[in-house]
């Protein structure tokens, strides 16, 4: 919902009418998103098949540009061996996002072509679950099942089917939104063949009040098929600062 943005929250679609089933559940996502920007540290913990983890910690910038499209930067700091490591994804306002990579020892920026489901920067995260989670996709088939209960919370349930020309990894990703607090409490996602590859749950106990919004501090992502999990621990947040536009351009990624 890094909407990840983000990582950590979703962005919405486009507004559906009244009349639209879509449209109760997707107003609810849309009032609990941040006006202009959000500032997040995390740090991320790998879990491997044998109870093996490794820890790093990044701080997640995004923000609503004035042509109304969003942008996600993602910075790690620890451990040392991917220090200064940084994502860039800039929203695309007729197909699939738009992602650059800056590595230290590359000492470059390069563009991101293709989708997979593998896992980023020594987590369990993909350049396809960012994208996903960020919202559906404009040419993205969505749909609002029935609803559901999660965690001992009623939730909306979401799916959205990505589009064929778009690329994507996952055939299906459905998503299951807290009715009360309109947080994603979990997100799961298919790959060919109606096969589940990826859980994403956010700990209904952790969340908190930041502002208007509400905000799970932790949460764990699951790859069923490679037995590994990360789990996600907010450190602290801020919403609707002033983070000047060059933060979020790819010329500037190497720059820090």
């Amino acid at each position: 919902l890094l909407a990840v943005a983000l990582l950590l929250l979703p962005w919405p679609a486009p507004a559906q009418s009244a009349a639209d089933p879509l449209a109760e559940a997707q107003a609810c996502a849309k009032r609990n998103l941040p006006h202009t920007t959000l500032e997040l540290r995390a740090t991320f913990t790998k879990v491997d098949r044998v109870g093996g983890e490794r820890a790093s910690r990044a701080k997640v910038l995004g923000k609503k540009l004035a042509d109304g499209l969003q942008r996600a930067v993602l910075r790690f700091d620890r451990p040392t061996d991917i220090r200064g490591t940084a994502m860039l994804m800039i929203e695309n306002p007729s197909g699939p996002s738009e992602f650059y990579v800056f590595s230290p020892g590359e000492r470059r920026v390069r563009r991101i072509s293709g989708r997979s489901s593998g896992g980023l920067f020594g987590t369990d995260f993909s350049y396809d679950d960012f994208e996903n989670w960020r919202g559906f996709s404009k040419r993205n088939k969505a749909e609002r099942l029935p609803d559901a209960v999660e965690a001992d919370r009623p939730v909306y349930v979401l799916a959205g089917v990505p589009a064929p020309e778009d690329g994507s990894s996952y055939e299906r990703v459905v998503s299951y939104v807290d009715r009360e607090t309109c947080v994603v409490l979990r997100v799961d996602s298919y790959e060919p063949g109606a096969k589940l590859r990826k859980i994403l749950r956010a700990d209904p106990k952790t969340v908190e009040k930041s502002g208007d919004l509400a905000i799970a501090r932790a949460l764990e992502l699951e790859d069923l098929i490679d037995g590994t999990r990360t789990r996600v621990a907010i450190e602290s947040i801020r919403l609707d600062t002033d983070l000047p536009d060059r933060l979020f351009r790819q010329t500037d990624l190497a720059s820090g």
